[in-house]
């Protein structure tokens, strides 16, 4: 869907942007400024030791047990409601939550009833840690033998299903096999049911010959198993999950059904896959496997967990908070801070999820839909099924900063809605994510990225620690191609994206970028550490239509491929960059067009493997419509500077690199990735401005800075993959 008239009227929407985003920082700054502690005409008290049938309005229970504050926090909201229902709120109304865990059995639901206004916002904090559960504590293990076993009858209703476990605040692994790494189908045939009029047909199925050792699980599956095992397939950027309908032991084949294949990535020879839930999978530490027919939970537990000391969560919810307006009537000016959201769910629907880039419809624990003036403040979302956060349709002003996303399930905040709206003024626009720890993500949906900006305009995605995924670490717009998009004016800046891929999806970036985006700047982020299964371990990637993009001040370096691509775009400014130790190459073009691709010009590339221009065919980097000049390239160890062309003046003659020159920018430390530049001739010869890339990541205390460190054993598990990597793919 495209908006109405949007090409007439795109001059007018990009003017309502800039107005936008001044009045939301405005009424972002009214929001605080009306917040201070203390400050409050009302506060109403929830306590783990409270009562919903009490007033809520004092602090402690008294001593006659009387009086007290409220159990839950639908008791408080609901006495919000009461109170606007004899007229307007006059002051901020705060909702303070005694630190303590609070078990959900339903979402915490705010609609337009439970909004705040601007004169008179409403908060929900804890000044100590109040932890939300969606999920169902299970205290009744025992030990047989080393495994963990618990009887969920008397727990879950018969027929109740989940597909995550949370141990002791982690995930723990349904059992699969292979424990680690993949199986590789030996082929996939197609069978076309119902071809309906788009590229991918509408009702098809797929015979996945397995082959070889991959075969010898399939014998393991009982036949009341198999309605039940899922397969998670890995093909390119995406994944398909499915459950199997047929199994043919004579040829070692199964069946899925569904939609077609997209003919542009099918799962074929050259995917991934791992197989999970069923009994004789579960064999290795750290897995556990449910039998619905006998209600029976079985856990092995890894060698450091004791039984006395175990938490033990199986997920209720897959919201657990959810806001949502209307078209007409938003959710506005509520604030929630210091609260922890944990234990979500995802449940797979039959035949299971077709593949879809970044793992787009799928929802997350916090939805807001409808609101403006949201602020979620120093809050953790952790242990989820799906992603951590979505403000998705017609959402603007709001922020999410200074919070712990982790242990997720897809990834960690969602901006924009998948649909371009009618009316541009319902476009969702101005939310900020900054200074937030996203990681530890796409555990059920590993093509998820940690912030996607689908069609969305004026957002910041600032000052952020993005690591530790399957997939990109930003994504930016949602139009392929030329077409008009809304997605302008966004900011991605000062953000450390780093230790992506771990080699399971292909065609990835650290910031992904998709369709023309004027407005948009990408600066001063550092991007390190991406590493992909076969092609595309990018640092920075301009994919399809990616259009007058500013791309400046950023590091990037330890990629599998380049750290600049440029599938195919117009007019992009990539300036004043540190481009270093890229595998495979350092800068690389995908299609030479007619009109004016990209600027490339005063960055400094320092390599010690790899080629510096790559492109397929190698002639894309003479013909494309490039502006390359003064750049400062630096090839250590045994790396040559090879230019595109026979000879060095086939690419001089192109008006390239004219001014380029050849020198040591005398880093402060390459070897410890301490890239400032000393080498001040070297910057006044090629115009480079120098940036501290120490500023990228997040900010505040020492503990919180610390917090964003990812444990040495995964750093070093990354490097030794990247390291071992000496491969050259194309696509």
């Amino acid at each position: 869907m495209i908006l109405k008239n949007w090409p007439v009227r795109k001059e007018k929407v990009q003017h309502h942007y800039k107005l936008v985003i001044i009045k939301a920082i405005a009424a972002c700054l009214l929001l605080m400024l009306l917040m201070p502690l203390g400050s409050f005409a009302t506060t109403f008290y929830v306590s783990t030791k409270g009562n919903d049938n009490w007033s809520g309005t004092i602090a402690k229970a008294n001593r006659t047990n009387t009086d007290g504050p409220f159990a839950t926090v639908l008791a408080a909201r609901n006495a919000i409601r009461k109170m606007k229902a004899q007229g307007p709120l006059q002051e901020a109304v705060e909702v303070l939550i005694e630190p303590g865990t609070y078990y959900l059995n339903a979402p915490l639901v705010f609609e337009t009833v439970d909004a705040g206004s601007s004169s008179a916002p409403i908060l929900y904090r804890s000044k100590g840690k109040a932890v939300f559960i969606g999920g169902i504590p299970i205290k009744n293990f025992m030990n047989e033998n080393g495994r963990w076993k618990a009887d969920l009858s008397g727990i879950l209703q018969a027929g109740f299903n989940f597909e995550q476990l949370y141990i002791n605040g982690f995930r723990a692994t349904r059992a699969r096999t292979p424990n680690k790494g993949f199986y590789t189908p030996q082929n996939v045939k197609e069978t076309v049911i119902e071809k309906g009029t788009g590229r991918v047909a509408t009702s098809a199925y797929q015979q996945v010959k397995l082959g070889g050792k991959n075969d010898n699980w399939l014998m393991a599956v009982t036949p009341e198993e198999k309605k039940d095992v899922v397969l998670t397939f890995y093909h390119k950027w995406d994944n398909t999950r499915k459950y199997i309908s047929d199994i043919n032991l004579d040829d070692t084949s199964l069946t899925i059904r569904g939609m077609g294949m997209k003919p542009w990535n099918p799962i074929n020879d050259k995917s991934t896959y791992f197989v999970e839930n069923y009994a004789a999978a579960l064999d290795t530490a750290g897995e556990w496997f449910y039998d619905k027919k006998s209600r029976l939970l079985t856990y092995i537990p890894a060698a450091n967990q004791e039984l006395k000391n175990v938490q033990a969560y199986v997920p209720l919810l897959e919201q657990l908070v959810i806001i949502k307006g209307t078209k007409d009537a938003t959710v506005a000016n509520l604030s929630f801070q210091n609260l922890s959201f944990q234990v979500s769910g995802y449940k797979m629907s039959y035949p299971g999820q077709e593949p879809v880039q970044a793992a787009a419809p799928i929802e997350a624990a916090i939805m807001v839909d409808h609101a403006d003036n949201i602020l979620f403040s120093g809050c953790e979302i952790k242990n989820t099924g799906a992603n951590a956060i979505w403000f998705r349709n017609n959402c603007s002003n709001s922020v999410i900063e200074n919070s712990y996303l982790y242990d997720l399930g897809a990834g960690g905040i969602k901006i924009g809605a998948t649909n371009i709206p009618d009316d541009a003024t319902e476009l969702t626009n101005n939310i900020v994510a900054r200074n937030n720890i996203i990681q530890s993500g796409g555990h059920v949906f590993p093509c998820a990225a940690g912030v996607t900006i689908f069609n969305a305009a004026g957002n910041t995605v600032s000052h952020n620690d993005i690591a530790d995924l399957r997939y990109s670490g930003i994504s930016v717009g949602w139009i392929w191609g030329y077409k008009p998009s809304p997605s302008i004016n966004n900011t991605i800046e000062y953000n450390n994206i780093h230790h992506l891929g771990w080699g399971e999806l292909s065609d990835m970036g650290g910031i992904y970028t998709l369709g023309p985006s004027p407005g948009t700047v990408i600066r001063n982020n550092k991007v390190h550490h991406v590493f992909s299964y076969t092609y595309g371990g990018w640092g920075i990637y301009t994919d399809e239509g990616s259009s007058n993009i500013l791309i400046e001040n950023n590091l990037v370096y330890r990629t599998k491929s380049a750290g600049f691509h440029q599938h195919f775009g117009k007019e992009n400014i990539i300036r004043n960059n540190i481009f270093a130790l890229g595998n495979e190459a350092q800068l690389q073009v995908s299609r030479a067009e007619e009109h004016r691709s990209f600027s490339l010009t005063n960055n400094i590339i320092y390599f010690t493997r790899g080629e510096l221009y790559k492109s397929h065919p190698k002639e894309h980097w003479l013909n494309a419509d490039v502006r390359v000049d003064s750049n400062c390239f630096f090839a250590a160890g045994s790396a040559v500077v090879k230019y595109p062309g026979k000879t060095p003046v086939e690419w001089l003659q192109k008006q390239r690199d004219v001014k380029s020159i050849m020198g040591d920018p005398r880093f402060a430390d390459a070897g410890k990735y301490d890239f400032r530049v000393k080498n001040k001739r070297i910057m006044q010869r090629i115009g480079f401005q120098p940036f501290d890339h120490r500023e990228a990541g997040v900010y505040g205390s020492k503990q919180w800075k610390k917090r964003a460190q990812m444990p040495q054993h995964l750093i070093q598990a990354f490097s030794q993959l990247l390291d071992a990597s000496h491969h050259d793919y194309t696509e």
